[in-house]
């Protein structure tokens, strides 16, 4: 069973909880652990709109917090897309890449938890699979939760009116998942 003291929570929008009634997932994951008692804190630093070059600007944060867990889901705004208003704010996959090998090292806990972005429709999907492939590879020491394959077949209902976050629904599937992979 999974030791419950610190989880931290890392990412861009989806980890913050945008487009939730009851603040995200890890608000939910929070309250269904509380129920036990057998967690100290939940800390989340998911900030909306953050490519892996603002997170490894706050990477260090996470340090202070001692965390026994930490569930990463980085989210898509690194990616270039189709009509893109704000290409300079994204990140080459090579960038991507030097990013993510600063920041994985310093978010791998005593249990380390990578979850996949879920496919957006206005980024090529090969361009996805490629940031998402490069990804996995760096997630050294961590499970991993391919959403992205998920994302194929079962988030049609998950999404919110803008198609880029998660719904109330979307919000609670991902807090069931985490709920499972945190008792195995």
């Amino acid at each position: 069973m999974f030791e419950r003291n610190t989880i931290l929570g890392f990412g861009a929008s989806s980890m913050q909880g945008e487009k939730d009634s009851q603040g995200g997932f890890l608000k939910r994951l929070e309250k269904a652990l509380n129920s036990d008692a057998e967690i100290s804190h939940i800390v989340n630093l998911g900030v909306g709109g953050d490519t892996t070059r603002e997170m490894l600007a706050r990477v260090d944060a996470v340090e202070k917090h001692k965390p026994s867990c930490t569930i990463v889901l980085l989210g898509c705004n690194d990616m270039p897309r189709e009509g893109d208003k704000a290409p300079a704010r994204r990140t080459s996959l090579q960038e991507y890449k030097s990013n993510l090998e600063l920041i994985f090292p310093k978010l791998c806990a005593k249990r380390s938890i990578f979850i996949t972005s879920f496919y957006v429709s206005e980024i090529q999907e090969a361009v996805f699979i490629q940031y998402m492939e490069t990804a996995r590879r760096l997630a050294v020491g961590y499970e991993i939760w391919d959403m992205f394959q998920d994302s194929r077949s079962l988030l049609s209902g998950f999404l919110a009116d803008d198609y880029a976050h998660f719904n109330d629904a979307g919000h609670q599937y991902i807090c069931d998942h985490l709920l499972k992979m945190l008792a195995r």
